[in-house]
């Protein structure tokens, strides 16, 4: 079985070591998915050639992309499947959900602004399958640079970065309950703090550089 590093350079993607560096750490969470059937949901598509390194690396899994760009329809041929349209619109997020299923991977490749990874987050990883893995990548651009990130605030640091590290908060159920067993943290009488928005889906996150991962419980 080839590496994922070395079909991703085949590939032309520059989520490989030809760029970003990301397939080492993509093959520590996904190595052993190798064999296994499941979604793949990734937004941003550009010329296509991640979504053909999925496909040859995850022979039996459904990919699926999503690109604001009309171009993107032609890049790839089945069986992946393209759809065309936002990843701020949620009507359109929830149509192809509708079409594709429950996504058990999502990887945010998207615009990196960090006001669309926040939206985006916020209306799909809810609808993930329980066990899956919800990626933003490239948070240097969305968490850091004002172009992607907007202003910054109080603290000095973008609204993305303080939204998405903040999630830690989620995952400790805000100290209810003073227990590592975070069941019993939300089901705890405490009426404050209260329960955190993510507290009941998001089981853990792990921050490598420049590329966030979410799984949900």
């Amino acid at each position: 079985m080839k590496p994922l590093n070395e079909i991703g350079l085949a590939c032309g993607t520059d989520k490989s070591t030809m760029t970003h560096c990301y397939l080492e750490t993509y093959e520590k969470y996904l190595g052993g998915w190798r064999d296994k059937e499941f979604t793949l949901l990734e937004i941003g598509i550009a010329a296509g050639n991640s979504l053909k390194m999925w496909h040859e690396a995850f022979p039996k899994a459904k990919i699926i992309g999503l690109d604001i760009n009309p171009d993107c329809a032609g890049y790839c041929p089945p069986p992946i499947e393209v759809f065309i349209g936002s990843q701020t619109d949620t009507a359109f997020l929830d149509s192809v959900l509708a079409k594709i299923g429950t996504p058990d991977v999502i990887i945010d490749d998207g615009s990196h602004v960090g006001s669309d990874m926040i939206s985006t987050f916020r209306h799909l990883f809810p609808k993930m399958k329980a066990g899956g893995l919800y990626v933003v990548e490239d948070t240097h651009a969305g968490a850091y640079i004002p172009t992607y990130a907007g202003d910054m605030e109080a603290n000095g640091r973008s609204r993305a970065f303080n939204f998405f590290t903040g999630l830690v908060y989620d995952i400790d159920v805000a100290g209810r309950g003073s227990c590592g067993n975070a069941s019993f943290c939300i089901d705890h009488p405490s009426e404050t703090p209260a329960v955190p928005e993510f507290s009941r889906i998001l089981e853990c996150a792990h921050f490598h550089c420049s590329l966030w991962w979410f799984k949900k419980k």
